[in-house]
């Protein structure tokens, strides 16, 4: 202490003493601000059945991907505020499409916009907060039989995705993928509750997606289903139809929802379901087939689908082909009046130095012979006569 006052008597005698600030260590700085949604959740897709593999399967993260919109349910803004550290994860089941929705954070404020409940008024059925809840869940489901949904339309083999995933399950076997048609209001109990635990899925996949009515008997579905070597089956994906009334016994069929579940998006599953829905409009006799409000991703889809139908067609590519012909025949014929054209004016440019230089000579001959004239005529003025001589 004594050392302290003899330092801070000093200092007064040389100047004016330093303030020293000294901070209490107890004093935290807590950062709340606004989560970019699009950032912070993070959806994760588990294929596993029993508990004990589920629980290895989380504890490797399962397979993660990311949505793009999230507008419906955190605004337009897409952000979740009053956290500091925020982390959601959505952890769905590839065979029940049970979930569960796990929320944690470093810190929250008062008043700090509820994330489950934001999330849970778009989940026609309610998903798992916890996750002991979430593997019973998963592990009661039982193995589904997608034969009894409805005739079969197509099939496909199976094929790796863009990031290199087929849909396997824990086995890692692969078969292939058959494409499923019914109409949804006569489909069994367990199909509804399946299709209603993964649309909300579309929420976050397409812009401005909603939900359809399943008991309206226009709507038909198509469900693609993974058929596993080790016999299990998985639904990969879907589309929903409307069919309008046409005049005056027609159909307008609307494709409304086109789903693949994002890790398997790229291996041609969605084309597959779009090209039954072309099909089917055909079978039909109907006056044409509408989508509704498609997505950039569906649109490139579709105008791809509808040349290679075009393409599959014989008259059409015959007058394509004539179109074509005359199209080079008539760029052959210009580029040969264009070179004509071009050897012309050439030859009318070589030929102008030519007739230049014939001028100038003219001209100097003339300007000479003037010359010559004048110096006469000169020459005769200035004679004197002979009898002055």
């Amino acid at each position: 202490m004594s050392s302290a006052k003899n330092h801070s008597a000093e200092a007064v005698e040389g100047g004016p003493a330093k303030k020293k600030v000294k901070f209490s260590s107890q004093v935290r700085v807590q950062e709340f601000h606004a989560h970019l949604a699009a950032e912070t959740v993070v959806f994760h897709l588990l294929y596993s059945r029993t508990p004990a593999e589920l629980e290895q399967e989380i504890q490797k993260g399962g397979q993660p991907f990311q949505c793009e919109f999230y507008n419906q349910v955190f605004g337009d803004g897409e952000e979740i505020k009053g956290y500091r550290g925020l982390q959601v994860d959505v952890w769905l089941s590839a065979h029940s499409f049970h979930c569960w929705v796990d929320v944690r954070w470093e810190d929250r404020q008062p008043g700090a916009d509820d994330v489950v409940t934001l999330m849970q008024a778009w989940w026609p059925q309610p998903f798992a907060t916890d996750k002991a809840d979430f593997l019973q869940r998963v592990a009661a489901a039982p193995a589904l039989d997608f034969a009894q949904l409805g005739q079969q339309v197509a099939s496909m083999p199976a094929r790796a995705a863009a990031g290199g995933s087929c849909g396997a399950g824990s086995s890692g076997a692969v078969g292939e993928v058959k494409l499923y048609h019914s109409r949804l209001a006569d489909t069994a109990d367990w199909f509804k509750d399946l299709h209603a635990r993964l649309q909300p899925l579309l929420i976050f996949t397409v812009d401005g997606a909603n939900y359809i009515d399943v008991t309206d008997p226009k709507w038909e579905i198509v469900a693609a289903v993974m058929h596993a070597e080790d016999k299990q089956q998985q639904l990969i994906g879907f589309m929903t139809v409307y069919n309008f009334y046409a005049w005056p016994l027609k159909e307008r069929p609307r494709v409304a929802q086109v789903l693949v579940l994002p890790p398997l998006q790229g291996a041609g599953y969605g084309k597959a379901m779009v090209k039954a829905a072309y099909d089917m409009a055909k079978q039909r006799e109907a006056v044409d087939l509408t989508f509704e409000d498609p997505a950039p991703g569906l649109q490139r889809l579709r105008e791809k689908l509808e040349l290679d139908m075009a393409a599959a067609c014989p008259w059409l590519t015959e007058a394509a082909d004539a179109a074509l012909a005359a199209a080079e025949a008539e760029e052959q014929r210009q580029q040969a009046a264009a070179r004509e054209l071009f050897a012309k004016v050439q030859g009318q440019r070589q030929r102008q130095p030519l007739e230049a230089t014939e001028q100038q000579q003219q001209q100097q001959q003339q300007q000479q012979q003037q010359q010559q004239q004048s110096t006469g005529i000169a020459r005769e003025e200035h004679a004197l006569p002979e009898d002055q001589q």
